[in-house]
């Protein structure tokens, strides 16, 4: 065998299954509002979460918008990034998708997503606060006139008694 041959089929097979899954995006237009510590902390959790889809025999169709600024830079900084099987766009989610496949994906949302459908684009909040900034998500996307759902925790996922916040990793997981 030439050397790369079945790492590039693996690449090239985990595309193919990519595009066939659900499509997630990760919103990290909240940069500004993060301390330098939380953002490390979200570009950590970045890359567990495409560790994990990276890994899935049944990857989702993973995008992050609004990277730029310091979650680009620290992206940047992670060894092979360039090579992420992903989509990473510098434009808000808004201007990427259309508004009426969007469902933001937040704690405070009424309605409960039962399952995943393909016409959607799941959004996930990029954000790292410890409840600092709270409701931050779900008034976002009430303000620009999107769906909303929260995930079917209760009762399936034991997040112990005071903790109600999932990381973006965790969230990504639970879609997994």
């Amino acid at each position: 065998r030439e050397g790369g041959c079945r790492g590039s089929h693996n690449r090239e097979r985990f595309d193919v299954a990519r595009k066939q899954g659900k499509r997630v995006c990760i919103d990290l237009s909240f940069d500004d509002m993060m301390t330098e510590k939380e953002v490390k902390s979200l570009v950590i959790q970045l890359g567990h979460a495409y560790g994990t889809n990276r890994k899935s025999t049944r990857p989702l169709d993973l995008y992050m918008t609004s990277l730029e600024k310091r979650a680009a830079a620290g992206l940047g900084k992670i060894s092979g990034f360039e090579n992420w099987r992903c989509e990473c766009k510098a434009e808000h989610y808004s201007e990427v998708f259309p508004k009426e496949n969007l469902v933001y994906l937040t704690s405070e949302s009424p309605n409960t997503l039962q399952e995943l459908s393909g016409e959607e684009v799941y959004v996930i909040g990029g954000i790292v606060d410890h409840n600092r900034l709270k409701g931050l998500t779900h008034g976002k996307a009430q303000e620009l006139g999107l769906r909303t759902a929260r995930l079917p925790l209760d009762g399936n996922v034991d997040l112990g008694e005071n903790r109600k916040v999932l990381t973006v990793n965790h969230v990504f997981t639970i879609l997994l």
